[in-house]
């Protein structure tokens, strides 16, 4: 997570890019100035292999856990992610990914700045709570989260999106009626707790993700007399 003018963003950290980057409306909501490409033009391709549309370049002042970071970004018209740190951002600023924790942590500045990572989490395959919703001690409950409307009238997958500390999300399919579904928490805590309207909670994915699916068999066929 990093802050960009006061405005909490997520960015995806990708080795696989050359440059970083920002989607075009994310730009304009930070009120980014947008200068014009320098030099030859630059062709950029996404993972799918689809050229991108590039608009200019902006100066993004960004901070990151108390230190101001000063980048230059690709301003790309249609990027999902919203904000992409590549390659010229990990070499520039001394990054390094440890994948051996848990989570993972990107360090910055020769291991100055360590900085937990967790699966990217917006708009696109999100789900946010519905209402606000206190939840009791040690108790599991069923709450109605928005999806995205891409999912509307589809069967999905629901994941724990780990951004929240203090309950669990049961991973299940569920449908997505009217850019909502039904998911299920655990409260695990000894404390009440309160869930906002708004926060982002479930990962939302398509059924598409699933990598394997296991036949289960009757429990009873397996109870020994």
């Amino acid at each position: 997570m990093v802050r960009i003018d006061r405005t909490p963003a997520e960015a995806l950290v990708d080795t696989g890019a050359v440059c970083s980057m920002i989607a075009e409306a994310f730009a304009k909501q930070l009120k980014l100035q947008i200068e014009p490409m320098k030099g030859p033009n630059h062709n950029l391709v996404s993972a799918n292999g689809s050229r991108m549309e590039i608009v200019g370049s902006a100066d993004l002042e960004m901070y990151i856990e108390g230190l101001i970071v000063k980048h230059t970004v690709v301003v790309a018209r249609n990027l999902t992610p919203k904000l992409v740190l590549g390659m010229n951002f990990l070499s520039s600023f001394q990054a390094n990914l440890n994948f051996s924790s848990n989570p993972p942590v990107l360090t910055l500045f020769d291991d100055w700045i360590s900085i937990p990572m967790r699966p990217c989490c917006d708009e696109s395959n999100c789900a946010t709570v519905a209402r606000t919703t206190c939840i009791p001690p040690y108790t599991e409950a069923y709450l109605t989260v928005d999806t995205p409307k891409e999912f509307n009238d589809l069967n999905v997958l629901l994941e724990n999106a780990e951004r929240v500390s203090c309950v669990s999300v049961a991973g299940a399919l569920a449908f997505c009626k009217n850019n909502k579904a039904i998911c299920k928490v655990l409260n695990y805590n000894p404390y009440v707790v309160t869930l906002k309207k708004g926060l982002k909670l479930v990962k939302v994915l398509g059924l598409d993700k699933i990598l394997a699916v296991q036949r289960c068999e009757d429990a009873t066929e397996f109870i020994k007399p």
